[in-house]
């Protein structure tokens, strides 16, 4: 999927989802849903090529640290 694919489902993703929360109806949840775990795919298969690190960082607890 090149840049300007991604875009277009992306923004079709978006219209969904404002369509669901405008009118609450069932098929726009379902296609949202739908767009929306194609975007996940899409971007976890370009992940993978770039060896990019997880988008959210782990944070440290005060149990991660040794007691001294």
């Amino acid at each position: 999927m090149d840049a300007r694919q991604f875009f277009e489902l992306v923004r079709r993703m978006r219209a969904y989802q404002r369509e669901y929360f405008k009118n609450r109806r069932k098929s726009d949840l379902q296609q949202s849903k739908i767009l929306e775990s194609k975007v996940d795919e899409e971007i976890k298969r370009v992940e993978a090529i770039v060896a990019l690190p997880d988008a959210i960082q782990k944070q440290p607890s005060m149990f991660d640290y040794p007691n001294k």
